[in-house]
C-alpha cells in the first residue's frame, strides 16, 4: 500500500498488491494437496471442492472489513455506497456453499480423511482470521502474512532437510543441510535476519526514507511471488522429479 502512495498510478497498484492475497491462498490450497496425496487420495473432485473452500471463505474474511482500506474503499463506495455489503455478503454465501460442498466431499470418499489432512485444512480457512478482529485492513494483511511466512519456512525447512541428507556438495549445500538438520542454528539465523531488516526499517525510517525500504520489500516480495511460480510449479515434469518426491515420501501411488 505504501509503494502505492510513493508512486503514480496509486489505485492500480495498490489493487495489485491486494490480489497477491491469492498467492498465500494458493499455498493452503498446495501444502493440503500434499497432505492429500500422502492419504492416498487423487481425485480431482476432491482437489476441486477443497481448494474452492479454501479461496471462498480467504476471500470472505478478506472482505469482512474492507470499509477501513484507504485505497480500495473509496472506488467501491464511488460505484454504490452499498457494494461493500453486497460484496461481503455475496462472498459469505459463496463461502458457505463452498464449505458444504467440501464437507460432502469429504464424506464421499471410501474413508475418512485422516487427522493431519484436516488440521491443515483447518489451518488453511483460519489463515485469514486477522480480517475478523482486526478492524484495519493494512494491519490485518500484516499478521495474516507473519503465518503464511511460517507456514512457508517449514516447507522450505522440509524440503531441505530431506533433500541435503549427504555430507558433500556445494558450499551453500553443505550450508542448508547443517541448518535443516541443527535448531541451534536454524532458529538464530532466521532471528538474526528478522532482526537485521528491523533495524534496517528503523535506520530507514530515522533518516526519513521508510517509503524506500517499503518499496523495496514490497518488491521483494514480488520477485517471491514471480520466483514462486517456478520452483513449486508442479505441473512442470522436471519440477515434480527434482522437489516432489522429497515432499511426497511415503505418499502411496495412484493406481495405473
Amino acid at each position: 500500500m505504501t509503494l502505492g502512495r510513493a508512486y503514480p498510478h496509486q489505485p492500480i497498484i495498490s489493487i495489485a498488491i491486494d490480489l497477491s492475497i491469492a498467492h498465500v491462498a494458493r499455498q493452503s490450497c498446495g501444502i493440503l494437496s500434499i497432505y492429500r496425496h500422502r492419504a492416498g487420495v487423487f481425485d480431482p473432485a476432491q482437489k476441486k471442492a477443497a481448494n474452492g473452500a479454501i479461496l471462498a471463505v480467504n476471500l470472505w474474511f478478506c472482505l469482512w472489513n474492507i470499509e477501513t482500506h484507504r485505497e480500495v474503499e473509496p472506488m467501491l463506495v464511488a460505484i454504490s455506497p452499498r457494494l461493500s455489503l453486497l460484496l461481503w455478503m455475496a462472498a459469505g454465501t459463496l463461502a458457505v456453499a463452498a464449505l458444504v460442498r467440501a464437507a460432502g466431499a469429504f464424506r464421499a470418499r471410501p474413508s475418512p480423511p485422516g487427522l493431519p489432512e484436516l488440521a491443515v485444512f483447518g489451518t488453511a480457512l483460519a489463515l485469514f482470521h486477522p480480517f475478523l478482529w482486526i478492524a484495519d485492513s493494512a494491519r490485518a494483511t500484516f499478521a495474516m502474512l507473519l503465518a503464511h511466512y511460517l507456514q512457508y519456512l517449514g516447507l522450505v525447512w522440509l524440503l531441505h532437510r530431506r533433500k541435503f541428507t549427504e555430507p558433500s556438495g556445494s558450499a551453500p549445500q553443505l550450508a542448508l543441510r547443517r541448518l535443516a538438520r541443527s535448531l541451534g542454528l536454524l532458529l538464530p539465523a532466521l532471528a538474526g535476519i528478522g532482526l537485521g531488516f528491523f533495524l534496517l526499517k528503523e535506520l530507514m525510517t530515522r533518516v526519513g526514507y521508510l517509503p524506500v525500504f517499503e518499496a523495496f520489500y514490497l518488491l521483494v516480495a514480488f520477485l517471491h511471488f514471480y520466483v514462486d511460480g517456478l520452483f513449486w510449479a508442479f505441473r512442470d515434469p522436471h519440477v515434480r522429479r527434482s522437489i516432489g518426491p522429497y515432499l511426497m515420501q511415503g505418499a502411496p501411488r495412484a493406481a495405473s
